[in-house]
Order: C-alpha cells, then sequence, then structure tokens
C-alpha cells in the first residue's frame, strides 16, 4: 500500500482494517504525514507497521477516535499516542503464545481530554504523561492468562501505570477477567512495590465486574465516592456474603449494589427447582441482614430462579420476590 494515504488534507475519517505493508517505509524512511483534519482513525496493526506505530499517532492534531487492533509477535513495541483533543480511544491488543510481549508492549499515552477509553486483551504497559481528568467511561476486558501467580509481581507493575491513567473515571466496567484487576489493586494497597500505593478512585460513582475472587478481597481505594455497584457471576455462596460485607461497612455513600446470577439454561422457567429457590431465598436473607455504612444502600438480586431486593424484607424477616420468567 502506499504511503500516500497519510497525506491528505481532507480526510476525516480513514478506516484500516485489512493486513497492509506499506512500500519503502523503514526506520530511516518515515512517511509524510499530513492529515489535519483525521477526526476518526481505525486500524489494526503488525509487527511489520512498527515504525508507523512510532509516528502516526503523534501526528494527528485534531484527532478525536482512536480504535487499534494490535497483533503482535515480536517484543520491544513502543506506540506513541500524543493527541490533545483525543476523546474516545480503544486498545485490543490479541493474545499470542509469545511470553515476552506483555512485559516489552508500552503505550505511552499523552491525551489530557481523554473521555473514553476501552482496553482488551492481554496487559500492556501504559504510561500517561498527562492525567485525563475528565475521563468519563473505562472498560477493561483482560484474558485470564494475564493473571498467574507466578507472574503477579510483573502483572502488578503494569497495572500501576494503568492505575494512574484512569483513577479520575466515573464509571469503570471490568469484564471478563477484568475482576482480576481488582485482585491486583488490593494487593498493591498490603505490599510496598517500590513506594506505590494506588491513588484514590474520587470521580468513581459506577463500578461493574464479574466476581472471581473470595473473602474481603477489596480495594478500599475504590470505594471512597462508589454510588452504584454492579457484581456479576455471583453462585449464592457465603463468601460472597463477606465480600459484600466489607464493601457496605467500607462504602460511606453507596446507593445500590446489584448482585445477579448467571443465566443456566438448565433452569427452566416453566418448572420450580424448590432446592435453588430455598438456596436464593436464604441467600438474600442474609445479605440483606448486613449491616451498612451507608443506611438507605439498596441491594438488589436477580437470581435464576427469584428476583427481590433489600426492600422487600417484610417486617417478620421474611421476603417478598417474584420468580424469574
Amino acid at each position: 500500500m502506499a504511503t500516500c494515504v497519510f497525506n491528505c488534507e481532507s480526510l476525516v475519517s480513514l478506516r484500516l482494517y485489512l493486513d497492509f505493508e506499506f512500500d519503502n517505509l523503514s526506520a530511516d524512511k518515515l512517511p509524510l504525514i499530513n492529515l489535519p483534519n483525521l477526526k476518526k482513525l481505525c486500524m489494526n496493526l503488525r509487527d511489520l507497521n512498527r515504525v508507523l506505530m512510532g509516528v502516526l499517532f503523534k501526528c494527528l492534531p485534531l484527532l478525536e477516535e482512536l480504535k487499534l487492533v494490535l497483533e503482535l509477535i515480536e517484543p520491544d513495541h513502543l506506540i506513541n499516542i500524543s493527541a490533545p483533543n483525543l476523546r474516545r480511544l480503544s486498545i485490543k491488543l490479541d493474545e499470542n503464545e509469545e511470553d515476552v510481549l506483555t512485559e516489552n508492549c508500552k503505550f505511552v499515552i499523552d491525551a489530557p481530554n481523554l473521555q473514553t477509553l476501552a482496553i482488551e486483551g492481554i496487559l500492556a504497559f501504559y504510561k500517561f504523561v498527562s492525567i485525563p481528568s475528565g475521563l468519563s467511561d473505562v472498560m477493561i476486558s483482560i484474558e485470564e492468562s494475564c493473571f498467574n501467580d507466578s507472574q503477579l509481581r510483573t502483572y502488578t507493575r503494569q497495572v500501576m501505570g494503568l492505575l494512574r491513567g484512569i483513577y479520575c473515571a466515573k464509571t469503570i466496567v471490568l469484564d471478563e477477567c477484568g475482576c482480576h484487576l481488582v485482585y491486583c489493586i488490593y494487593m498493591l494497597e498490603k505490599i510496598n512495590l517500590n513506594g506505590f500505593r494506588p491513588p484514590i478512585f474520587h470521580n468513581l460513582c459506577d463500578l461493574s465486574f464479574i466476581i472471581k475472587f473470595e473473602g474481603n478481597r477489596f480495594p478500599s481505594c475504590l470505594l471512597a465516592n462508589l454510588r452504584r455497584l454492579v457484581i456479576e457471576g455471583v453462585e449464592c455462596y457465603d463468601l460472597e456474603i463477606k465480600l459484600v460485607e466489607y464493601i457496605l461497612a467500607h462504602a460511606p455513600v453507596m446507593e445500590e449494589i446489584q448482585l445477579s446470577v448467571n443465566p443456566d439454561d438448565s433452569v427452566s422457567g416453566s418448572v420450580i427447582d424448590v432446592d435453588l429457590l430455598a438456596e436464593e431465598y436464604e441467600y438474600c436473607q442474609k445479605m440483606f441482614k448486613l449491616p451498612k455504612r451507608s443506611p438507605d444502600c439498596l441491594i438488589d438480586f436477580y437470581g435464576l430462579v427469584i428476583q427481590t431486593s433489600s426492600e422487600d424484607v417484610k417486617e417478620d424477616g421474611e421476603l417478598n420476590y417474584t420468580f424469574v420468567e
């Protein structure tokens, strides 16, 4: 592909999703990049685009939206993103079989007006030159293979740079294995890793994650102003009750906690499973009795058999509930 595609003053939106290799592109022969009016850029990148990754995203003064899908095998990639008007940034780093990638792939981001950030795939190193104080929405979906006990310290170091960039967010959604990020933040609160402690997420009002950890391993830095918490994937275990108990005791302004059981195709809505009904009912009774630092906090439960709320507790302690259709 000719590099003249990057020399077009009138171009506003550009999508490059096919495999491509630019003609005569090398470290000592960079293309002329003249895209003064480009506002939206979507592209996938491979190792052969290494030179382009180092320069392109620093030469787009009006860029507002950037979506990147990267399939990288070689180590030591440095992706510089410097865009003063960037509002929406999406980075998907596809998983590969090379162990060296995540430790040697680094994003340097200078986007002070960033509002929306999405990170998917494997976890790279992130450095935010300027903190996006107006950051509104963050979605993180990290591959489970990124988290294991033998590499916990490495990935905890990676999380440090990411936290510095997202701590002003108002809403955070941790999809798939993103809940492991919660555990890493918790560990950073407990250990002294190069003198780093997680920042307090003062603006965070809304947090969602899929539960995959036990007990009260929840970072207090996320709870200062948290008002709404969505926990998906609950299985009606007592350890989940302990987790919510800890959160309720340390969340001063919490208004609502939603607990959702994952759908199960084997459970038929036309036939009531009496044992499952009793399990969910008892679970809710225990959950709704927990003490709350924020006394008006509402707890909603969406199970496989019943739906109910802490508002549905009757004077005798029994629950009103509706069956799931």
